[in-house]
């Protein structure tokens, strides 16, 4: 991982100038809707920054997103709850398989949705 500290000693905010040693943080991340996908150009997994948002959302969810997810890959593993907001959300645990499997094992020519789910985490994470 590259890393690059810029440090500032005025920082303008709000239009108030303040004088204090800072460090310059800039990020970027990705969210449980962000959508997973095998770059066309380089056949890499990549994560984001397209999401699938509230509607349809990820294919878990069962309101019609069929794009992976980091969601998808969350429930694919295991690591979500059978029921969620007080059981009003139950995720769909076979759909996140099918869309994980469709949209990155068979492109890929990975070997299992586990190894596909773990890769988008993975890359969420860095």
């Amino acid at each position: 991982m590259n890393l690059f500290i810029s440090y500032a000693l005025r920082i303008l905010s709000k239009d108030l100038l303040v004088s204090v040693p800072s460090m310059d943080v800039r990020t970027a991340g990705a969210g449980g809707r962000s959508l997973a996908f095998v770059a066309e150009m380089t056949g890499a997994l990549r994560v984001g920054p397209e999401s699938a948002g509230a509607v349809p959302g990820p294919a878990c969810s069962n309101q019609g997103g069929i794009k992976p997810t980091v969601t998808d890959a969350f429930a694919a593993l295991g690591h979500l709850p059978p029921a969620l907001f007080g059981g009003s959300f139950r995720p769909d645990i076979s759909a996140a398989y099918q869309s994980i499997e469709e949209n990155i094992v068979k492109p890929m020519g990975l070997d299992s949705v586990v190894e596909a789910a773990e890769g988008i985490i993975r890359i969420t994470l860095e």
